[in-house]
């Protein structure tokens, strides 16, 4: 069970942690380390080499006695190197140097870190903790890397896997009551249109036939025939505003599409049939509902 202590900045800033060591008898943080192995495929950002994603990944395996004791033996001897005893004076001369100075760094901003964490931030009493979880837990995490550094030939053998290209591209996915909610909405969207579309075959009225020219046919429905009807009567003389005359008597003829607008805003256009003819009205009590296979003129 790994744990710590510092001294804390009562006895420190007195020079005392030496000469009172009672802040020794009892780690402040202590914590419990178990190591378990797990096989997973993963997605690497060749970039970074960061995990995308997770695809599969298998239980946890424990580990043997033999491998715990190994664990053990390397953490103690890395702990025992980071943070090995300091001399009174530094020798840059000396060969150790670089241990010393590398202990001294770790010693003064560690102790700095941990007083902190006692005098200032004291409602996160878990701060301490998380420093000595990670303390433990970077080796293991790099231990892979410097085991390729140093001797790759020896690596076992579940360390070695097969690694292929791919591309990646970014998916959403909802929960399952979103994609409930948004496939009804969408399918009951979908099924009111078809349903209007076919009411409007079925039961809609009849409309006249087009041709490819617009502006033919338009001008064609839009004017009440001179010509006498199938029963002698002059059409002309029948009291009906058609498209024509409406537009005539508001100055649309050469009229701007503002002008345009303001005139036919709120007014209805109607297509029906007058003696005959088919035409388009601008009230609807003076014509008569097409019929399907009927001729007009």
């Amino acid at each position: 069970m790994p744990g710590w202590s510092i001294c804390p900045s009562s006895l420190f800033i007195y020079g005392h942690c030496l000469s009172d060591n009672s802040w020794t008898d009892q780690p402040d943080e202590s914590t419990v380390l178990n190591i378990q192995k797990r096989y997973a495929t993963v997605t690497y950002d060749l970039s970074n080499f960061t995990i995308l994603s997770i695809e599969s990944i298998s239980e946890p395996i424990p580990t043997t006695t033999s491998f715990i004791s190994e664990a053990v033996g390397n953490l103690t001897h890395l702990f025992s190197l980071v943070f090995s005893p300091i001399p009174e004076t530094f020798n840059t001369s000396d060969s150790d140097f670089p241990t010393y100075a590398s202990a001294w760094g770790d010693y003064w901003l560690l102790s700095w870190a941990l007083r902190l964490y006692q005098d200032d931030y004291r409602n996160y009493p878990g701060g301490p903790l998380d420093v000595l979880k990670n303390f433990l837990m970077i080796p293991v995490q790099f231990s892979t890397t410097a085991w390729q550094a140093v001797s790759w030939d020896t690596l076992p053998s579940d360390l070695n896997t097969v690694g292929t290209y791919a591309t990646s591209s970014p998916r959403v996915l909802g929960k399952p009551w979103m994609l409930i909610v948004f496939g009804a909405s969408a399918g009951s969207l979908i099924l009111s249109c078809v349903i209007a579309l076919l009411w409007v075959i079925i039961f809609g009225p009849v409309t006249p036939n087009s041709s490819r020219w617009p502006e033919i046919d338009t001008p064609a429905k839009s004017k009440i025939p001179t010509t006498p009807n199938t029963k002698g009567e002059v059409l002309e003389n029948l009291t009906i505003q058609d498209l024509e005359n409406f537009s005539r008597r508001n100055g649309l003829a050469n009229g701007t599409s503002c002008a345009v607008r303001t005139c036919i805003s709120g007014e209805r256009v109607y297509v029906g049939e007058v003696g005959g003819a088919v035409v388009i009205a601008m009230r609807g009590q003076v014509v008569g509902t097409l019929e399907a296979k009927c001729g007009y003129r």
